[in-house]
């Protein structure tokens, strides 16, 4: 009996743990899963926040930097960044009291005041556009880091992050008759 009584308590603490340990929020980066280097064709990076692993505590601020890839980055120009619209923004609905958004990527942020902060919500903070010149070809994913997810009271909350890996390749050759050419530089 007090053997089983052990076990009990120790599973229901094992339990506890994991729960607590595994309430956190998400950060991930989207990209297509093909992308063509032709130095021409903007694809969309996304970051998507996810905080309803945080068990209905609320996220008032994130806070997040992109890694290019060192294999793309004598490629790789940012285009162009925006703020998602309205109905799959993570902050849908609120006005922001600090932002910082741009194409270098770094040091990234947004934050609503105390009062507006999201509880079970899933959405983008951002979409940044980029092109990649020929050079590189092959399978690989962006970084993040810098990461930060605040609750009302600026405390920082725990996350895990995810990336979607992608593949580049060249300009995809055309046929021509019953031979393929190839179309561009480094084919």
């Amino acid at each position: 009996m007090k053997l089983s009584l052990l076990m009990g308590l120790m599973m229901f603490s094992l339990v506890m743990a994991v729960s607590f340990v595994s309430a956190q929020a998400l950060i991930k980066t989207e990209v297509p899963s093909v992308v063509v280097a032709d130095g021409v064709t903007e694809y969309p990076l996304r970051v998507w926040a996810d905080n309803t692993g945080l068990n209905g505590d609320a996220t008032r601020g994130v806070q997040w930097t992109v890694n290019i890839p060192i294999e793309l980055q004598p490629y790789m120009s940012v285009t162009r960044v925006e703020f998602p619209n309205s109905s799959v923004d993570f902050f849908e609905g609120n006005q922001m009291v600090w932002w910082d958004l741009g194409i270098d990527m770094f040091y990234e942020a947004r934050a609503v005041s105390r009062g507006d902060a999201k509880s079970n919500k899933q959405g983008y903070l951002a979409t940044y556009y980029f092109t990649l010149q020929p050079g590189f070809k092959g399978r690989t994913s962006f970084g993040m880091g810098d990461i930060l997810f605040l609750d009302q009271d600026v405390n920082e909350q725990p996350y895990v992050i995810e990336n979607d890996e992608f593949t580049v390749v060249r300009k995809p050759a055309l046929k021509s008759g019953n031979m393929l050419r190839c179309v561009g530089v480094n084919c």
